[in-house]
């Protein structure tokens, strides 16, 4: 059959593509001893929390704990639960992807072309990787901007919803879309209306919006303006990053170009400006790039978009020339095979694993109410533990007496110089880098080391691995 036939296949197609990007992010995933990304023991302390007390740690009506409960029970496995909806979720973006593609064109080949980039995409195993509630809120966005091309109003109304109920930045873009998918009249006020009311309603809902959400913003913004694709790469140094993804970003940016340039012969379709529109958003250069930033997530964000920029624009060369993307596309995957590097960008959970069994051992019988501790760290000895690990300082009163700190990247020696002989004893060592004690010992050590100031101590006790800061407010219950 050939492919202008393609309108009766399309279906299949997506499914066969989304089905092999699953199976390229499962197989780089199941062999991990460990949950993948920063917040992967997050969700499973929630979760676990969920089936083994009754109710989560941090309420959170998001409905990827529906799901990870539900995989949960299929598997009987909190962490290959996880793994699988990571993987689900990629392979789905990437279906939604070619589907979306084709709709957009009218042509199967681009939908094709489009589909290979998904599957190819490093972004893409990134993203499942640290962030599957995001992807699952593009997986709505994708449904939204599919319906919105063409379909039946009420599923684009129930796709926006699962945007919003989703994650925040979902929500965000989904309204963003559709207002600018609205820009006449009366249907624009119509659409801010029904915006301000869906905020207003989301911000009563435990776990959607709050007030305190706005201060995800402070420190977001930089002076200077910058192009987040070069910030980015520098960000997570090009060294470290696979070639396949530098590679990637830069094809991305080609086609981004090619489309602004474009304008000039091609006016864009409504659906066009909306799209560009998503990506002044996603790649504003006064975001400042930080890994706990907007600006690093918007622009993960922008590439796994980045692939419909192939079906948006304005095609002046053969489809023989899809043909030859398509297949570089395919060599590419065989190249690097999707693959995710945890001992590059996730936390050493191996060598973390071993502070928290000892840690352990040195608390038996101790009984903790509470231990601050550092990212990663914290959640895996939560998880694997049950006791409560935080890696802020507490912002509610705890027992001092039952309150601990696993320090890190002090030595024994510099402990001992600053600790008076009452103390200095209450100090355990975990590892080379680590050490566990009371947090009135560390606050009596940072006091003492203040005193007789050394700028490279000061830097190492105000590291991100000894958390001194509360909870903002968007973090808390």
């Amino acid at each position: 059959m050939k492919m202008d036939g393609f309108r009766y296949w399309w279906g299949w197609w997506a499914l066969l593509i989304g089905g092999i990007a699953f199976a390229l992010r499962w197989r780089a995933l199941v062999g991990q001893a460990f949950a993948p990304g920063w917040d992967g023991y997050f969700y499973l302390i929630q979760v676990k929390a969920w089936v083994e007390e009754g109710a989560m740690h941090s309420v959170d009506r998001s409905p990827i704990y529906l799901l990870l409960r539900g995989l949960s029970t299929l598997t009987g496995d909190y962490l290959t639960a996880y793994q699988l909806l990571c993987a689900l979720l990629a392979g789905s973006f990437a279906g939604l992807s070619v589907a979306l593609a084709r709709r957009i064109s009218g042509d199967g080949w681009l939908g094709l072309t489009v589909g290979a980039w998904c599957v190819f995409s490093p972004s893409l195993t990134f993203f499942a990787a640290q962030f599957p509630k995001n992807l699952l809120g593009m997986n709505a966005l994708l449904l939204l901007l599919l319906f919105s091309v063409r379909g039946p109003g009420w599923a684009g109304g129930l796709a926006g919803i699962g945007a919003f109920w989703a994650h925040r930045m979902t929500a965000g873009l989904s309204l963003i879309f559709v207002v600018l998918r609205q820009l006449d009249g009366r249907r624009m006020l119509l659409v801010l209306l029904l915006g301000a009311v869906g905020i207003g309603g989301a911000s009563l809902v435990p776990g959607l919006l709050r007030v305190a959400d706005w201060e995800r913003f402070s420190g977001a913004f930089r002076e200077m303006p910058q192009l987040a694709g070069w910030s980015f790469v520098a960000l997570l140094d090009p060294g470290r990053m696979p070639p396949a993804w530098i590679a990637e970003i830069v094809l991305a940016h080609l086609f981004l170009l090619y489309w602004v340039f474009s304008w000039s012969f091609a006016r864009p379709t409504a659906f066009g400006w909306s799209f560009a529109g998503l990506c002044v958003v996603l790649l504003f250069p006064f975001f400042e790039m930080d890994v706990r930033g907007m600006g690093y997530r918007f622009f993960l964000t922008f590439m796994l978009l980045a692939p419909q920029l192939f079906a948006i624009v304005p095609h002046l060369f053969p489809r023989e020339g899809f043909h030859l993307v398509t297949v570089l596309l395919v060599a590419g995957t065989i190249w690097h095979g999707g693959s995710h590097r945890p001992e590059t960008f996730d936390p050493d959970y191996g060598y973390y694993q071993q502070i928290v069994h000892r840690a352990e051992r040195v608390l038996a019988g101790k009984e903790p109410e509470l231990i601050i501790g550092h990212k990663g760290l914290a959640e895996l000895m939560t998880f694997e533990t049950g006791i409560d690990v935080l890696p802020w300082q507490p912002e509610y009163a705890v027992d001092s007496s039952r309150l601990w700190r696993i320090a890190a990247g002090i030595s024994a020696m510099e402990f001992r110089y600053y600790l008076g002989p009452a103390d200095e004893p209450r100090v355990r060592e975990l590892g080379i880098d680590y050490a566990l004690l009371p947090e009135s010992v560390w606050q009596r050590f940072v006091a003492a080391a203040t005193e007789e100031y050394d700028a490279d101590l000061q830097a190492r006790i105000r590291e991100w691995r000894n958390p001194r800061q509360e909870r903002p407010g968007f973090l808390r219950k």
